[in-house]
């Protein structure tokens, strides 16, 4: 489930419920987010076949909605040379050799791994080869950072005496994020 974008619907219905001074189920069910959460309706024709959205709220809610849906997806969509690169990662490709077919460095392959992990594209035990207590020691080292910090990974880096190269790291971090987004 994307949760940023269930957030954003749900935002969204409350703050119209609250403005009619109504319960938020009136406004749509969770059913109803739900559907539009999967289908992501980029106009009110589409947005129309989704369960709940009759001709009333269709009208009278179907525009606002669709904004938050769209930027949302504006927001959260990957590169296409990110996609590429895990295409390559889907079908067989090492990093290196990703890599080497794309001329890019093994870092920035990683980096694009890295955001399809962040978007739920693809699975950390797919991208890394780490065992699970390895994987589980640098979530830890991530998420005992202060906040502000967790996006820095030198001091990762450091804690594990290069243990792990920054690509490693930053796959590692990015499937955490999605994890708790």
């Amino acid at each position: 489930m994307n949760a940023a974008l269930w957030d954003a619907l749900r935002a969204k219905r409350r703050e119209i419920a609250d403005e009619q001074d109504v319960p938020p189920y009136i406004i749509f069910h969770d059913a109803t987010l739900m559907a539009m959460l999967e289908a992501k309706p980029a106009n009110r024709q589409q947005m129309a076949l989704l369960s709940g959205v009759g001709e009333q709220k269709l009208k009278l809610y179907a525009d606002q909605f669709l904004e938050v849906i769209s930027k949302h997806v504006d927001d959260h969509t990957v590169p296409d040379t990110v996609v590429e690169s895990v295409d390559l990662f889907k079908l067989g490709y090492s990093v290196q050799k990703i890599a080497q077919k794309r001329g890019y460095k093994e870092d920035t392959i990683y980096n694009h791994l890295s955001q399809a992990l962040e978007q739920g594209m693809l699975a950390l035990q797919d991208v890394v080869e780490l065992p699970e207590q390895d994987i589980k020691r640098v979530e830890e080292a991530i998420l005992s950072l202060p906040e502000e910090q967790r996006n820095a990974l030198k001091p990762v880096y450091e804690l594990f005496d290069g243990q792990f190269s920054y690509g490693v790291l930053r796959c590692v971090r990015a499937a955490l994020q999605y994890q708790t987004a």
